[in-house]
């Protein structure tokens, strides 16, 4: 049971490694959140490879291992969806920032081509105070 054990941690951790290099390579995923998910696929292969699996078997039967580990990959399942809208967040995050620097630029170009003179501007300040005009 020990061995099911070691496989079951160590496929986990290469399925979870494979996943977040393709999605880094899709660039859905960021390079510094996913290089975190990269080092924990790794310490779950590591683990997989040196934990002495032994002693569960004392303690736990199986329908409460496959149980647990149901619990385990929904938990890091979410997880993971997290740190894909969390990317996703940032670029749109970033696109809109661009966006807006566009529009605040390309208003100062036209209020420094077609800037009205003073006088015209107190008049059209008067007349809205006053309600004369059009």
């Amino acid at each position: 049971m020990d061995v099911l054990y070691r496989w079951l941690v160590i496929a986990i951790g290469i399925a979870l490694f494979v996943i977040n290099l393709i999605e880094i390579a899709k660039k859905k995923m960021d390079v510094s959140i996913g290089s975190s998910w990269t080092i924990m696929s790794v310490a779950l292969i590591i683990f997989g490879i040196t934990f002495d699996f032994t002693i569960l078997n004392r303690n736990v039967n199986v329908r409460n291992i496959i149980l647990f580990t149901i619990f385990i990959v929904s938990i890091v399942a979410g997880l993971y969806m997290s740190a894909l809208r969390i990317t996703e967040l940032k670029k749109k995050n970033t696109e809109l920032a661009i966006y807006v620097s566009m529009l605040k630029s390309e208003k100062g170009d036209r209020h420094d081509v077609v800037r009205p003179p003073v006088a015209v501007q107190k008049e059209a300040s008067e007349e809205e105070n006053t309600g004369v005009g059009a």
